[in-house]
């Protein structure tokens, strides 16, 4: 009689909706820095790569100098270690901060398939930066090698230099936009 009652009150309850799986965000590099790759949900390699981003320019302004000035090793922003914090989810919030420069704050978010990306940037010195600009740097391959796929550009030809090429040859000059909120 007590196994029937306790059947009851396990089944009684709403059943949770099901979660869908997420995509899952791993770090080329470590210490961590916003160099990127994506995995789907049943998928064993990466479908994209992303350098969140991987410069940061401004009209008057030397930031690749500011950078190196306190990173003696700084390149590309994506080269730069940051502050790494694991959110819910999969989810990670990293800061890149140039002292009396900038502050780089990027949060990735995982999908179901893909991931939501918000950027935001600090001027920490005391002129306005004039003409602020990021670059997002996206691939669909390792570069080197390891894996390749066509999820997102379904086109590529699966080949860096090659995919380079298209963009800067047909992509580039008809204008290659990203719409940001309230913008």
């Amino acid at each position: 009689m007590l196994l029937p009652g306790l059947l009851f009150a396990l089944t009684a309850q709403p059943l949770p909706a099901e979660t869908p799986a997420l995509a899952r965000i791993a770090f080329t590099q470590q210490p961590p820095t916003p160099d990127v790759t994506l995995t789907l949900p049943g998928q064993d390699t990466p479908c994209l790569r992303l350098l969140c981003p991987e410069w940061i320019t401004a009209d008057g302004a030397d930031l690749f100098g500011a950078a190196k000035a306190v990173h003696p090793w700084a390149g590309p922003f994506h080269c730069m270690p940051g502050d790494w914090q694991a959110g819910e989810r999969g989810s990670w919030t990293g800061v890149q901060t140039v002292p009396g420069v900038l502050e780089s704050r990027v949060e990735l978010e995982p999908e179901a398939s893909g991931m939501t990306i918000r950027w935001e940037i600090r001027n920490l010195g005391e002129q306005p930066l004039a003409n602020l600009r990021g670059d997002f740097c996206l691939g669909v391959n390792a570069g080197g090698g390891g894996w390749a796929n066509r999820d997102f550009l379904l086109h590529s030809r699966l080949d860096r230099a090659e995919d380079g090429r298209y963009w800067r040859d047909q992509v580039a000059p008809t204008g290659a936009w990203v719409h940001l909120d309230g913008q």
